[in-house]
């Protein structure tokens, strides 16, 4: 899996080819993703390649588990050989910020620092559902400076849709 993964990367510094081009289109899916078509390695894992505003990052994403049912990524910064650690429930990513849900929070931070930014949101307006993704999606502002996570609340299960400054730090 990395060999390709670094041999994408190789051409793309040469000069070989342009990834997002022969990879896919960079359109959004519904949980704020950036979509681009993706390579599959192999039944349980795919490559797609991501454009921040400094540097390609490679996105590698598998799956596990009984009928691979825990899906995890795991992110590669090209320009520094630098990995991020694995997540779960990855809900979306834009340049280089990640939002990703755990049981009961929502969490906003850097894909390879923690110490740059980090907010994990535990308290919410309305009390969750009682079920085992309560979370249905969470997007980036156009500028970063906020969140939007749609999440069920209470028995009926009403969709709430809740807004988030993240205040990051060095941003306007």
């Amino acid at each position: 899996m990395l060999a390709i993964l670094y041999a994408i990367i190789a051409l793309r510094i040469v000069g070989g080819i342009n990834p997002i081009q022969q990879i896919g289109n960079q359109e959004t899916n519904a949980n704020g993703i950036a979509h681009a078509d993706e390579i599959y390695l192999d039944d349980h894992c795919s490559l797609r390649l991501l454009e921040s505003s400094d540097s390609w990052i490679a996105e590698i994403k598998g799956s596990a588990g009984p009928e691979k049912s825990v899906t995890w990524r795991q992110y590669y910064r090209c320009s520094d050989n630098l990995f991020s650690e694995v997540f779960y429930y990855t809900l979306a990513v834009e340049d280089e910020m990640i939002i990703y849900a755990t049981q009961g929070s929502v969490i906003i931070q850097d894909l390879f620092d923690k110490g740059r930014y980090y907010l994990e949101i535990t308290e919410f307006q309305e009390p969750f559902t009682k079920m085992i993704d309560p979370i249905q999606s969470a997007t980036f502002s156009e500028d970063l400076s906020a969140v939007e996570i749609a999440y069920y609340s209470g028995e009926d299960r009403l969709l709430v849709r809740e807004s988030v400054d993240l205040h990051i730090p060095g941003e306007g």
